[in-house]
């Protein structure tokens, strides 16, 4: 089943209210919406970017499905313009990424930016860690 992209209005929308347990439970009921929140990420609002970071890392702390599909959704943003969006994909990426992402993070080692390299290593060794497990 591929997520309703029209929810993405409304769990912004949520989020930029601090609605953050709604867009949970929601994603919680429904976990093959969970790819949404990516696209949140890049959000223009700060309070919709970081609720969405928030659910990432609720939902993967509870293993609640729908996080592969997640994982695949961030992947254009590790390519984006803006440092910040590529730092959080990375970020996210390390939460819900597996070992096949490894060699897409890879080249943000190189990344102009030393915020995101920073990010890019972390999210490689959280894989690597998680893979261990």
């Amino acid at each position: 089943m591929h997520p309703d992209t029209t929810l993405t209005p409304m769990l912004a929308d949520g989020l930029a209210d601090g609605l953050l347990e709604n867009v949970l439970a929601l994603v919680r009921q429904e976990p093959h919406q969970a790819p949404l929140l990516a696209g949140l990420v890049a959000d223009e609002r700060v309070r919709v970017r970081i609720g969405a970071v928030a659910a990432v890392e609720v939902l993967q702390k509870e293993a609640n499905g729908g996080l592969p599909a997640l994982a695949e959704a961030l992947l254009p943003h590790l390519l984006a313009d803006g440092a910040t969006l590529r730092g959080d994909a990375a970020y996210l990426l390390g939460l819900v990424g597996e070992l096949r992402h490894l060699d897409l993070l890879t080249p943000l080692r190189a990344d102009p930016h030393p915020d995101v390299v920073v990010l890019a290593e972390e999210a490689m060794a959280m894989i690597r860690a998680r893979a261990a497990a």
